[in-house]
């Protein structure tokens, strides 16, 4: 069943005709652009098939265990080198890829693997090491662990079923699959397998240079077809400059996440395809709502009109941005649209004196850096904003173990960062990040009215009613100020010319068995 996004976006979710019937999903849909095995290469590729991507963090191999500024890098390895039992495509669909079909039937989805995977070292794909995947994550109780909280029990009655008993409705569950990724059930859990791990995917795994690289190698045997790429390097590059000052001269191949002050240049080399794609990015800055001032909502809302938000967006982003409309991004289905907040800084000082700052007050913003994504630009654009109407914001810039930890405590005033809804579900963003069973780790306050509507949203198997739940529920987001949603973000990427084949899918996390270099 398929249900439209705004802007007329189509999603297929999860294939699955939600009036209580089971359906089967066949893999008709399987390689379709950004997920699933490779397309044919539309000429004959000639000469060393060597690509070279630039990352903005430092990957880890692990990906059962990442988080943090590092994930983003992480699971763009990761999904090189390991197979998911279903895929989302570059428009948002949903295909199979180690599963061929599943069905759902009562509390149990069952998945149907297929039979001619194997793992790098040659060992078959089995349901009992995608039971073994998915129980790592719900055991290592990270953020990937929360979306699983309906999942009662994990079956694998034969080598390629695969069996998920629910405790609840979990209409989530496919977009969430989709971030699970399967390795070797019988070693997964030990450390020392991720020095070098092992996969199913389209590349294995050659070296890992801490600091530097990734170096991966086409693997021939691959379910979906071998890729074209004989060698594909994965390279840390923190700063954006000299990013871009690399794939000018042909050092690397293909990047992504550029400011838009560096656009400019890409956009009329001739060597180069510049190109940006809606995305499932934003930005949010949360009040920590069990500390005063920010407990009185009046005090929020001062904040929130006296950040001209279309003036950063247009100063620091440009084309790349525009002023989000919910507090998740406009692309997930359930982001509804709201009001625009007005830009109003004499409100906000009445506001601010109507709650007993006529004369403002002081607190500090907490960031880090590393996030990129201009976070630094736009966190400066408000405080300055802010200083307008006598409140003094210190920026404290932490590098990101400690922005992590602090996060995680609760132990900041005003918080600041870019973030993903990666499931491309809304339950990701709102889920996720205010259920009251959580709010320990996000905004440290919780709101029946939401948290109620949060609970409804996320057993609702109707995909329409589903969204305008969820709708409901960012438009209680917005109006109550639990934070500042300041814009949504396109993702933006360069390629030297001859590089064909790539797709930025709204995930941000593309695949490579698709790409070649042209002659």
């Amino acid at each position: 069943m398929k249900h439209l996004g705004r802007g007329g976006r189509s999603r297929l979710f999860a294939g699955v005709k939600f009036a209580g019937v089971s359906v089967v999903v066949a893999a008709l849909l399987a390689g379709c652009a950004g997920g699933g095995p490779a397309e044919p290469a539309a000429s004959t590729p000639e000469g060393p098939q060597e690509l070279r991507v630039a990352l903005s963090a430092l990957p880890t191999l692990n990906v059962m265990g990442a988080t943090g500024a590092a994930y983003g890098s992480t699971i763009t390895v990761a999904t090189q080198l390991f197979d998911t039992l279903v895929v989302e495509t570059a428009d948002g669909e949903y295909a199979p890829s180690l599963a061929t079909e599943w069905e759902t039937a009562g509390d149990t989805w069952t998945f149907t693997l297929r039979d001619d995977a194997v793992f790098h070292d040659g060992t078959p794909v089995t349901a009992a090491d995608a039971k073994a995947s998915l129980e790592l994550i719900i055991a290592n109780k990270g953020t990937l662990a929360n979306l699983f909280s309906g999942v009662a029990s994990i079956n694998a009655p034969d080598e390629t079923t695969l069996e998920i008993v629910t405790s609840r409705p979990t209409p989530d569950l496919i977009p969430n699959l989709t971030r699970i990724y399967v390795g070797p059930g019988d070693r997964i859990a030990d450390e020392a397998f991720w020095a070098a791990p092992v996969g199913s995917g389209p590349f294995q795994f050659e070296s890992y240079s801490q600091g530097d690289r990734v170096v991966l190698t086409g693997n021939e045997d691959y379910w979906g077809g071998a890729p074209e790429l004989d060698r594909l390097e994965l390279i840390q590059m923190l700063e954006a400059a000299p990013k871009v000052t690399a794939l000018e001269a042909g050092d690397i191949d293909v990047l992504w996440n550029i400011p838009v002050d560096l656009t400019g240049r890409l956009k009329t080399n001739p060597d180069v395809v510049y190109d940006s794609v809606p995305s499932y990015n934003y930005y949010f800055m949360w009040f920590n709502n069990s500390r005063e001032p920010f407990t009185d909502p009046l005090v929020r809302q001062a904040l929130a009109e006296a950040v001209d938000v279309d003036s950063i967006v247009k100063n620091v982003l440009g084309e790349l941005g525009s002023p989000a409309v919910s507090a998740i991004p406009a692309t997930i289905p359930g982001a509804g649209e709201n009001e625009d907040i007005p830009f109003d800084p004499e409100n906000a000082k009445k506001l601010l004196a109507e709650a007993g700052f006529p004369d403002g007050f002081s607190t500090t913003m907490e960031m880090n850096p590393g996030m990129g994504m201009s976070i630094d630009l736009i966190a400066r654009a408000m405080i300055s904003d802010w200083a307008k109407i006598g409140v003094t914001v210190e920026l404290l810039e932490k590098e990101a173990a400690v922005f992590n930890e602090d996060f995680r405590n609760n132990n900041y005033d005003l918080h600041i960062q870019p973030n993903q809804v990666i499931t491309g579900d809304a339950a990701y963003g709102t889920d996720r990040l205010y259920n009251c069973e959580r709010v320990a780790a996000s905004i440290n306050h919780c709101y029946e009215e939401l948290d109620k509507l949060i609970k409804e949203a996320r057993v609702e198997m109707d995909p329409a009613e589903r969204s305008a739940i969820f709708e409901e529920a960012n438009q209680f987001l917005w109006e109550n100020y639990v934070g500042i949603y300041p814009a949504d973000v396109n993702y933006d990427y360069a390629v030297r010319t001859n590089v064909q084949g790539f797709v930025m899918p709204p995930s941000a996390t593309p695949r490579f068995d698709q790409v070649y270099l042209a002659g």
